[in-house]
């Protein structure tokens, strides 16, 4: 499989795997099988990573603990996870809403040698192998 430095995906990868690491972790893993877990691993990590990288947010995520604490001791735990799976569903509906108006319409071809990450991980694991990916730099 091949991937471009330049996709979103190998960014993020890079971007969450920022210079506290060693070298030899701060880009992507060559096995597809690895590459997707870290993938997911980044996805999850994400907002988190930001918030800690910004100095100024420290605070805002610090109110944003607090919050939910008071809310979590107010409530208790089982209306706390109904009030936070209610804000998750209505976001996710926001997005799709947005999503289907700026995209409704467009199609992109696919090539029979281009697939997903997800289709080529779960097509690895049904062959219970894990090929390796070539980066490729984008010609400028």
């Amino acid at each position: 499989m091949k991937i471009k430095t330049d996709s979103w995906h190998y960014r993020l990868i890079c971007w969450s795997l920022n210079s506290s690491l060693p070298a030899e972790v701060q880009t992507p893993h060559p096995s597809i099988c690895r590459y997707f877990w870290q993938l997911v691993f980044c996805l999850i990590t994400a907002p988190a990573t930001y918030f800690a990288n910004n100095t100024s947010t420290k605070v805002s995520w610090l109110i944003v603990a607090v919050i939910c604490l008071y809310y979590l001791i107010q409530l208790g735990i089982l209306q706390f996870l109904l009030m936070f799976g209610v804000v998750i569903l209505v976001f996710v509906v926001f997005c799709g809403i947005i999503w289907s108006l700026f995209f409704r319409g467009t199609t992109k071809q696919w090539d029979e040698e281009s697939h997903s990450i997800t289709y080529e991980y779960l097509k690895a694991k049904a062959s219970k192998t894990c090929p390796l990916i070539e980066f490729e730099k984008e010609d400028e």
